[in-house]
């Protein structure tokens, strides 16, 4: 789902491919969608607005928010 959305929305000079000087956010799968619609949850990592998020950090991330909202 890279180019269509872009292309659907008339963002396509910003979004759609990876290439240098677009928007880029990314989520990376350790094995195929296609194959299995589980395997969109074993995420790799994520590129948010140029920062990469390896598993472990999008772990400590997902920890730290459930610690909040049990505060709250």
């Amino acid at each position: 789902a890279t180019i269509n959305p872009a292309t659907y929305l008339g963002k396509q000079t910003d979004f759609g491919t990876g290439q240098a000087g677009r928007v880029a956010n990314l989520v990376l799968l350790d094995e195929n969608p296609l194959e299995r619609i589980e395997n969109t949850e074993k995420i790799f990592a994520v590129v948010l607005s140029g920062k990469l998020y390896r598993r472990s950090g999008l772990d400590r991330l997902i920890a730290e928010a459930e610690r909040l909202a049990l505060q709250n």
